[in-house]
């Protein structure tokens, strides 16, 4: 998904976008298959200032596939989620280097730990499902 141009909002196979979210697609914002920008009053700036350049700039946002971005979360231009990943919910991704998969989580988000469940490996596009903490059961299809 990279190398995308122009103002986009690019949403893969079965991804999706839950509601209440601010969205700035001036650089882009790149959502991979499976993936959700889930919860809500999560923020994603695709421009700002270059200082050094008294310039309007713009770098897209990608949400690798198959990734989940939790609650609240600040999604700075040029942040990038890799695959199979989950960033915590009030956590800010900003444009540094990240290649592992797994937790992401911070201010601004490091990784964390590895991680892995049935929610990566799924075929449709949402959770349907529903755990009942108390009786310890799942609930399939509940939705």
């Amino acid at each position: 998904m990279r190398g995308c141009k122009g103002a986009r909002l690019v949403l893969g196979e079965h991804s999706y976008v839950t509601s209440r979210h601010g969205i700035d697609c001036s650089g882009s914002l790149l959502v991979g298959a499976y993936s959700a920008l889930a919860g809500f009053g999560s923020q994603v700036l695709t421009h700002s200032i270059d200082l050094s350049r008294n310039a309007q700039s713009a770098y897209p946002v990608v949400i690798g596939e198959r990734s989940f971005v939790g609650a609240r979360c600040l999604l700075l231009g040029g942040g990038e989620l890799p695959a199979r990943s989950v960033l915590a919910a009030g956590s800010v991704l900003t444009a540094a280097e990240r290649s592992e998969q797994g937790l992401w989580a911070g201010v601004p988000a490091r990784f964390k730990t590895a991680m892995s469940g049935r929610w990566f490996d799924r075929t449709i596009g949402s959770t349907t499902d529903v755990y009942l903490p108390e009786l310890d059961e799942t609930i399939e299809a509940a939705i």
